[in-house]
């Protein structure tokens, strides 16, 4: 095993259930990534390299730490850490013997396989436009002396990973000047034009809130992409940005690939997978998946991920592919892809908006859940379980999948299996729909994706916090960070999250009754990424209802929305309570009180129990009663809804409603009541409209407008507005309006 090898060779060791890996530094145990420190992986593979031999603790001192002028405590202390990565506890001593007084030595059998020296392929084997990477020198904060050795002793840990991604690195003089962010820019397209190097990355170190935090830029690839990470250590925030941005680059493979390509590639794809699963930019990975998907040696986990991102695409490809997966399990002899060919085609009929289907799949996947296991791909395959019951309306048994899944990650260390959990926590806070409680679960989760580069998990925090301060009526906190969320969605590639963002963002300016910024939204929706799926079509269709509702097409808007309203209703996070209310408002705005009735009747007979689902409830048959004159039983209703919808879209809701029925029954509020609707009234028109009502002392009254005996509150004829002040001739209740214009 001592036979001298290329120092880029890749190694990899296998003794029991455990994987070593030399190039990628990993140390892989039952099918799961393992945490090590790097002295402790160094010291693990230097007494594997010796074949059984005894090895002295100098040699472990002169070989492992450099002769540094460290005690020999250090030792016991990293082969502790061995035995706890390989799971052993106790006085279990497992593969690793202490020799008393000696040293130590490795005296497990090993399997050893050493792939192809990467320096001993031919140029043409390598696509020229990775070739070659300039990584400039990391700028580090002038007053931080502690730090100085960043500048340039990043560059060494890049140079590592990149080198095992088959991608080579060219560093600048130690002494070169450093490029501040401003310059970084026209110094990286100058280089590029010069063509000397096929990208360029910079690098800035500083500290933020006790944290280490790393920024790095990269030119090339035909893009740019600016990160921002935090981190206990600069040198593993390093290791991450080179992880992240040879992800990146290696996206950029060309498809057209030859056979000798293809095989190369091959072997290095299950790692890059990995990362980008860690990374949660699988969906970026779809090009590369495609191309490789139907080699006779694709990896089995290769199969399953390219189902899952054409099955969420709802893509013509993914039936095909789900066929793979099942001959894969029958040939091979493996339930677990059968599990998971099940889960695609539920998740292929879910976002195809055929929840009967997708149901029926989904309990068939169930039952089979435990097969997973075998392939190493458990969490996931439980997170889509309650991902997939969560979007059908079963909250109940979503919570359990949700609960098994945070069991069974506690006792794992593997990063992405972490990341199923903080999803299935985003998810859980979303479909819960009470966003104005706490910001705190978001921010905790936006922490841990950034400090993790989980781009997506971080979009999808940053969309809880925009939806706090949009129920609680900071709506400029809420585009802004809405805003971030979508750059931050783009970047990843993973077009949910994005079409998620996008259409809370119209949601929003819809309630605000923003018309120009809606249409803005309505454009960008209708993009044909969004639009090639039936989940974006429907999105944008709603959104172009609340659309022509601005511009006062109630008719149109109404018939619109009752097309969408089948294929969105209930339809888990992608269906806002509030907008139930909004149909009804609709129908009855244009005295269609059958078409308000058959909205509380659908409402009324979908999935059970959550808050605002019952508050809403109570809200559309106070709107109904509202409109048949009863106004006790409408305010009886409001009452009712009120305690359901605390800390949701829905409380606003309720308090302008109670208004607008006061004035409906004679009573004269005062601007007090408004006061802690501050941002709801001034920056939404119903609320400006029932501002003024309020503040002018106006009262709803009968109106000669020929439309009806009655008044349309908030309409506007001519530029007049249809609303009178009271007068002593005239007291008592109003007439009932059609609609009562509120935040929806």
């Amino acid at each position: 095993m001592n036979k001298k090898i290329s120092d880029s060779a890749r190694e990899e060791f296998r003794f029991d259930d455990v994987v070593l890996r030399s190039d990628t530094r990993e140390l892989w145990r039952a099918g799961q990534l393992q945490a090590i420190e790097r002295r402790s992986f160094d010291l693990l593979l230097y007494l594997i390299r010796q074949e059984g031999r005894v090895v002295s603790k100098e040699e472990l001192l002169q070989n492992v730490w450099g002769n540094q002028f460290v005690s020999d405590s250090v030792i016991a202390q990293s082969i502790m850490k061995v035995r706890k990565a390989l799971g052993l506890s106790g006085r279990t001593t497992g593969p690793i013997k202490t020799i008393h007084r000696i040293g130590y030595r490795f005296i497990q059998a090993v399997e050893r396989e050493v792939h192809p020296d990467p320096a001993a392929q031919s140029e043409g084997d390598l696509p020229a436009a990775l070739q070659r990477v300039l990584w400039l020198n990391t700028v580090v904060p002038p007053d931080h002396g502690s730090l100085a050795w960043a500048r340039t002793g990043l560059v060494p840990v890049a140079h590592h990973v990149m080198q095992a991604h088959r991608l080579q690195t060219v560093s600048v003089s130690p002494d070169a000047d450093p490029v501040d962010a401003a310059s970084f820019w026209p110094l990286a397209r100058h280089r590029l034009e010069q063509e000397d190097v096929h990208a360029v990355v910079g690098t800035w170190l500083t500290i933020e809130s006790a944290q280490f935090a790393l920024t790095w830029c990269l030119a090339g690839a035909g893009e740019e992409h600016t990160r921002h990470l935090l981190g206990d250590s600069p040198a593993e925030l390093a290791l991450r940005a080179a992880t992240e941005i040879a992800l990146v680059l290696r996206l950029h493979l060309p498809q057209s690939l030859t056979a000798t390509q293809r095989e190369q590639y091959l072997q290095d794809l299950l790692p890059l997978v990995r990362a980008a699963e860690q990374h949660q930019l699988i969906d970026r990975a779809g090009p590369l998946l495609l191309s490789l998907a139907d080699h006779p040696r694709c990896p089995p986990a290769i199969a399953v991920e390219l189902a899952v991102v054409l099955a969420r695409r709802h893509h013509a490809a993914a039936l095909p592919q789900v066929q793979r997966l099942q001959a894969l399990a029958r040939r091979d002899k493996r339930p677990g892809l059968d599990t998971w060919s099940q889960q695609c085609l539920a998740l292929y009929h879910l976002y195809g908006r055929q929840p009967a289907l997708a149901r029926l799949y989904a309990t068939q996947a169930e039952a089979m859940l435990d097969d997973t296991k075998a392939e190493n791909l458990h969490p996931r395959a439980l997170y889509a379980a309650g991902h997939l019951r969560a979007h059908l309306g079963d909250r109940g048994h979503a919570q359990e999948h949700w609960s098994r899944l945070q069991a069974t990650v506690a006792s794992s260390q593997d990063p992405s299996a972490a990341a199923c959990v903080d999803l299935a926590r985003t998810e859980q806070l979303l479909l819960e729909g009470r966003h104005a409680i706490d910001q705190s679960p978001f921010s905790d989760l936006l922490l841990r994706a950034r400090q993790r580069g989980q781009h997506p998990l971080a979009a999808w925090a940053q969309i809880g916090m925009g939806l706090h301060h949009a129920c609680a009526g900071r709506f400029d906190g809420a585009l802004e960070a809405l805003d971030a969320a979508e750059r931050c969605a783009d970047q990843s590639g993973e077009w949910r999250v994005t079409l998620y963002g996008r259409w809370q963002q119209a949601l929003l300016a819809a309630r605000m009754g923003d018309r120009s910024r809606l249409h803005a939204y309505l454009l960008r929706l209708r993009e044909p990424m969004f639009t090639a799926s039936p989940l974006g079509r429907a999105l944008a269709q709603w959104i172009e209802a609340r659309h022509l509702a601005l511009e006062d097409r109630w008719n149109d808007a109404l018939a619109l929305s009752s097309l969408t309203l089948p294929q969105l209703a209930d339809f888990g996070l992608w269906w806002p309570e509030d907008q139930w209310l909004w149909t009804v408002q609709a129908a009855l705005r244009v005295e269609d009180r059958t078409a308000a009735l058959r909205t509380l009747q659908k409402a009324e007979a979908g999935p059970p129990g959550s808050s605002p689902r019952r508050a809403v409830v109570r809200l559309m048959k106070a709107l109904l009663a509202c409109h048949d004159r009863q106004m006790p039983v409408a305010l009886d209703h409001v009452h009712a809804a009120q305690p359901l919808a605390r800390d949701s879209f829905l409380a606003p809701v309720c308090q302008v409603l109670l208004v607008w029925l006061d004035l409906l029954m004679g009573q004269r509020p005062g601007l007090d009541r408004l006061d802690n609707l501050h941002h709801w009234i001034v920056q939404t028109r119903s609320g400006r409209l029932l501002h003024t009502v309020v503040r002018e002392g106006l009262g709803l009254a009968r109106t000669d407008s020929g439309l009806r005996s009655g008044i349309v509150v908030g309409a506007m004829a001519g530029g007049t507005a249809l609303l009178t002040p009271l007068t002593a001739a005239e007291p008592g209740p109003a007439t009932v309006p059609s609609q009562l214009p509120l935040p929806l």
